[in-house]
């Protein structure tokens, strides 16, 4: 079962014990990202990953258009770049990220969503939701993130919609101002 909170929470407890700070200084971090981002000629999106502890980890932005790749969506670059912090400091299963916070500037996407759940990510936190970025211009499926998490055995526990959502939402306003819009995103 998914819970969903309001995006004014600070604090979750997952599993009815383990206090997780949700802390707004890592969600500027993935918008600081997305902002750079779209200035350098890339996507409108960005991410970060936390501890539970509220400390960021990793922050990444979209590389879908400068390097040609259709999965280097932000939650995925970000994911490697955990994934790549864990591994060099040898933890073993350091594709499993159980004690860790996924902030995106945007909603995941169904691929990222599914790539949450496979690195037992349990709480999401994001900015804009697919709506907003279908009236930015950008191919979003019409797949929310609730329904996958709902699926049973999904690993994601808590869902924070609409975290800093003026602030996010700022974003598509920006990648509109400066003409890097790209159709079939």
């Amino acid at each position: 079962m998914v819970l969903i909170f309001s995006p004014n929470k600070k604090v979750v407890f997952l599993d009815g014990n383990r206090e997780v700070v949700i802390n707004p200084n890592v969600m500027s971090r993935a918008v600081r990202a997305a902002k750079i981002s779209i200035r350098s000629g890339g996507g409108p999106f960005g991410a970060a990953i936390a501890d539970f502890e509220g400390n960021v980890i990793v922050v990444a932005s979209n590389g879908v258009t400068k390097r040609g790749d259709p999965t280097r969506h932000a939650e995925m670059n970000a994911f490697t770049k955990l994934a790549g912090i864990r591994r060099r400091g040898g933890v073993k299963d350091g594709h499993i990220f159980s004690n860790f916070v996924l902030y995106s500037t945007t909603e995941p996407c169904p691929m990222c969503a599914s790539a949450t759940h496979w690195a037992r990510l349990p709480i999401v936190v994001y900015g804009t939701g697919i709506k907003e970025a279908k009236e930015a211009g950008l191919g979003e499926l019409e797949f929310p993130m609730e329904q996958l998490a709902s699926a049973p055995g999904s690993s994601i526990k808590v869902i924070i919609p609409g975290y800093m959502f003026k602030e996010n939402l700022e974003i598509f306003k920006m990648w509109a101002e400066l003409g890097n819009q790209v159709k079939n995103y």
